[in-house]
């Protein structure tokens, strides 16, 4: 609300800058080559830009933030062109199902700044939030695992999500989560904090659906969990099964009822101001992309449907193109050899519970399927939550100290550790966690 009491004709010279922008990118371009992978959402950013543009009119500013109105050009799929057209005309279509909390921050950036001046800030705080998690691991962690986390963001191009609008805000989410996770107090145990995590996650998942556009929600519940069994991989080992999985299903369910809730409640609130069925129309929709048909909208759903499997596979795909079988399997080799090497020292309990969170993005690309199906060139890259998990688990199997003396120098990759070894038994363990 506070959102729309900004009026549009104080953003009216940034927004026709944008419009301008955009349309000479068009709606969905690649910056980098020709590739899927490197494509911006130029069609979600018009959305957001047009929605920002267009004010409560001179009628109830509750009502105006339920809707979310905008020009459309009577629903063409142009939505760039339409933006171009219509920014300073009457809205002619609404988009209620969504909270738009992102309008809480577009709509004071454009009253100074064009969406190409809010990319490059947008890209700042990206690194910035990307540095700073990279210098917590490697505080409390190792530099291994720091460098690791940078691979898997580079795996992704995530760089790429400062310039799609839509994109970014579920990266920031993350981020700030891991920061917090990383910040935890060093007195705390592992899994002595269930109850506090639990509304960690739920808050989590309620700023997640607020701001976010339906894009790569998972990573913000899957990297937060990848850090905190990294910063308490060494307390797993005293830790039974029993124990750990529960915790990560608690942590789960409760991101899972933050995000739900809050996006229900829009859903709820919508059909109570507006007079209109939101309710109805979230439902369905929410059938439609978590289904199995192949098209890009509802009204289209006869096309050819998908199997489940093939969002899966089309996002693996964008994230490795051209891998054949012969790297996959190597791969999954490696995978094998470094669980079983994380059983002898000790941390098979850290590696089971970091491979069941690199699982994570493929629950999502299961349940998701039509989503995940026409959209993979976006959401491929919550398989940063795999990367930077099963890379975790590989770089725990490694023997520090044997490198170290295989390379007969100093090879130091802890603050704090002086043995340059993960933990063959519970005691060190502890020694080792920071």
């Amino acid at each position: 609300m506070v959102a729309y009491c900004i009026p549009s004709s104080a953003m009216s010279s940034q927004v026709k800058d944008s419009a301008d922008l955009l349309v000479k990118e068009g709606n969905q371009p690649s910056i980098i080559a020709s590739g899927q992978s490197t494509k911006i959402d130029n069609f979600t950013t018009a959305i957001m830009v047009s929605i920002s543009a267009h004010d409560a009119a001179g009628g109830s500013v509750l009502a105006a933030s339920m809707s979310d109105s905008y020009y459309a050009n009577k629903g063409s799929q142009d939505k760039v062109q339409a933006l171009e057209d219509g920014y300073d005309l009457p809205s002619d279509w609404s988009y209620p199902r969504y909270w738009h909390g992102y309008l809480v921050v577009l709509k004071p950036l454009l009253v100074f700044l064009d969406v190409g001046q809010i990319r490059l800030l947008f890209l700042a705080i990206l690194a910035l939030l990307s540095v700073a998690v990279c210098c917590r691991l490697a505080a409390r962690t190792r530099l291994s695992y720091a460098l690791a986390f940078a691979f898997s963001m580079t795996m992704v191009e995530a760089f790429i999500v400062a310039f799609s609008l839509s994109l970014a805000f579920s990266f920031f989410v993350a981020l700030g989560g891991m920061l917090y996770v990383l910040n935890v107090s060093d007195t705390q145990t592992a899994f002595g904090a269930e109850r506090r995590f639990g509304v960690v996650f739920f808050v989590i998942g309620a700023v997640t659906v607020f701001f976010d556009f339906l894009c790569t929600p998972i990573i913000t519940l899957g990297l937060p969990l990848a850090a905190y069994l990294l910063v308490w991989r060494a307390d797993l080992a005293r830790v039974p099964y029993k124990r750990i999985v529960p915790f990560l299903f608690c942590c789960a369910l409760a991101w899972s009822v933050g995000y739900a809730s809050i996006w229900f409640t829009k859903w709820v609130l919508a059909t109570i101001i507006l007079g209109r069925d939101v309710v109805g129309e979230g439902i369905a929709n929410l059938a439609f992309r978590t289904g199995e048909s192949g098209s890009a909208s509802v009204g289209n759903a006869s096309q050819s449907d998908v199997a489940r499997w093939l969002g899966a596979a089309k996002n693996l795909k964008a994230m490795l193109p051209g891998w054949k079988w012969k790297p996959a399997a190597c791969v999954a080799v490696l995978v094998g050899v470094a669980f079983a090497r994380c059983r002898r020292k000790g941390m098979a309990h850290f590696a089971a519970s970091a491979l069941m969170v690199a699982m994570l993005p493929y629950a999502w690309y299961l349940m998701a399927a039509n989503h995940s199906y026409v959209h993979f060139w976006f959401v491929y890259r919550a398989q940063v939550i795999t990367v930077f998990s099963v890379l975790s688990v590989v770089i725990a199997s490694v023997d520090w100290k044997g490198v170290r003396a295989a390379a007969g120098k100093p090879f130091r990759f802890m603050r704090g550790d002086s043995s340059g070894s993960e933990s063959d038994d519970a005691a060190s363990c502890i020694a080792d966690k920071v």
